[in-house]
């Protein structure tokens, strides 16, 4: 989720020069962001603060690079400004691991395919909202899918809404290549999802040991791999 929509926006418009100064500061600004929520989580913790300073203050170099080789991306720091504002201060609250909060991050990671189309000057932009809304729809479904593995085990409210979101985002995936926007490959991979999604979370409730988180984790870096590549070569012309 941090990598692949940045990636995906670099592949729409061509590489470009400040593409590179833009995901060295993503990458960096993550980490700050990571350590900041850490020492809130720690109620301000001395000792945990000087990865907040020394991460933030990379970061803050990486970005003023960045927006001195492309000016126009300060356009984007009053959308990124809100959802960076509302994550720490969930996280401030001790709700990092809430839906509210997964919902955020899953938005700020996918709108960078629009930030480094951006920075590469890119033109094609149906295409690249296009791809935007594919890696939303999945990362989402992910969030949902995930917390039936893992922290919602067992909770068959959750595992239906789960089924339910999936179904509906393999709809819109049928209406997005009827709609000539994508190819029927979107389709067979959200309908295999949406399988996962019942059959996963019904076979993990019954057995003794519940599948390891690792074992979860590469499945969906799997998954997004796949949900990517049909998302770019299913674009017109792609």
């Amino acid at each position: 989720m941090l990598i692949l929509p940045a990636l995906a926006g670099a592949w729409l418009s061509g590489p470009r020069w400040p593409q590179l100064a833009l995901g060295a500061f993503w990458l960096l600004g993550y980490l700050a962001y990571h350590a900041a929520g850490r020492w809130l989580r720690a109620h301000r913790r001395p000792r945990d603060r000087a990865p907040v300073l020394v991460y933030g203050s990379l970061a803050a170099a990486l970005g003023l690079l960045t927006l001195t080789l492309a000016p126009h991306l300060l356009r984007w720091v009053p959308v990124y400004l809100p959802l960076l504002g509302i994550s720490l201060w969930l996280t401030a609250g001790g709700r990092e691991r809430s839906l509210i909060n997964d919902v955020v991050t899953v938005v700020a990671a996918c709108l960078m395919a629009a930030v480094t189309f951006d920075a590469g000057d890119g033109e094609r932009w149906l295409s690249l909202w296009v791809v935007t809304g594919v890696l939303v729809a999945y990362f989402l479904g992910t969030v949902l899918y995930v917390k039936t593995m893992i922290r919602e085990r067992g909770r068959r409210a959750f595992r239906l809404a789960s089924i339910a979101y999936h179904l509906v985002v393999t709809v819109a995936a049928g209406g997005a290549v009827l709609r000539g926007w994508q190819s029927w490959w979107l389709v067979v991979i959200a309908g295999v999802l949406t399988v996962r999604a019942a059959l996963g979370p019904a076979i993990n409730a019954r057995r003794a040991q519940p599948i390891r988180p690792v074992v979860v984790g590469v499945g969906e870096i799997v998954a997004s791999v796949a949900v990517t590549a049909a998302a770019l070569t299913g674009l017109p012309g792609g």
